[in-house]
C-alpha cells in the first residue's frame, strides 16, 4: 500500500510542479482559479484509484500534509501568519483528507452494491475467508473493514447500505 500512495504522491507533485511556473507564479490570475486548477489537477492525481484501497492513518496524515504544503504554498501563506489547517482547508473550501476520501469510498462501495450479484467486484466485497492461517497480532484493515468504519461514524447499519444505494437515484433528484 505504501508503494501506491508514493506513486500517488509522485503523480501530484509531478502536475503541482508542471503548473509552477505557468499557474501558480502567476499574479495575474485570480486565487479562486488557481484553486479550481489545483482541485481538478493535483488533487485528482493524488486522490486517483484511493478509493477502492484500504488506507490507514499514517497514509491519510500523509496525504494531508502534502495537501496543506500545497495550498500554504499556493495561498501565500507561511508558518509565520499563524493560520491553522483547518483555516487553511475552509480558505480554500476543501474538505479534510479523511473526508474526501470516505466520499468517494462510499461512492464506490455504492456502485459495487448496485452491480450484480454474479459481478467479480461485488462478490469480493462481500467474501469471507473460509480456511487459513493469520499471522500474530492485529489484523491487518480490509476495504470491508474500513467501509465499515466510516458506514458507523455516519450512523448508518452495514445492513442498510444495499438499500440506501439502490436508492441513490431517488434522492438524486
Amino acid at each position: 500500500m505504501d508503494s501506491e500512495i508514493d506513486a500517488r504522491v509522485r503523480a501530484a507533485a509531478a502536475a503541482f510542479a508542471r503548473l509552477k511556473d505557468r499557474l501558480w507564479k502567476v499574479k495575474a490570475i485570480r486565487l479562486n482559479t488557481k484553486l479550481n486548477v489545483y482541485k481538478a489537477v493535483v488533487l485528482s492525481a493524488l486522490l486517483y484509484g484511493l478509493e477502492v484501497s484500504t488506507l490507514y492513518a499514517r497514509h491519510v496524515r500523509r496525504l494531508s500534509l502534502l495537501v496543506q504544503r500545497y495550498l500554504r504554498g499556493l495561498m501565500g501563506i507561511t508558518w509565520k501568519d499563524h493560520i491553522t489547517n483547518v483555516e487553511v482547508l475552509r480558505r480554500a473550501n476543501i474538505s479534510t483528507m479523511e473526508a474526501m476520501i470516505a466520499r468517494s469510498q462510499l461512492r464506490w462501495t455504492g456502485h459495487v452494491i448496485r452491480m450484480s450479484e454474479e459481478r467479480l467486484p461485488r462478490a469480493l466485497l462481500f467474501a469471507e475467508l473460509k480456511e487459513g492461517t493469520r499471522l500474530h497480532g492485529r489484523p491487518r484493515l480490509h476495504f470491508k473493514d474500513t467501509v465499515t468504519r466510516r458506514l458507523t461514524l455516519a450512523g448508518i447499519r452495514y445492513q442498510q447500505l444495499e438499500k440506501l444505494a439502490s436508492d441513490r437515484a431517488g434522492g438524486a433528484q
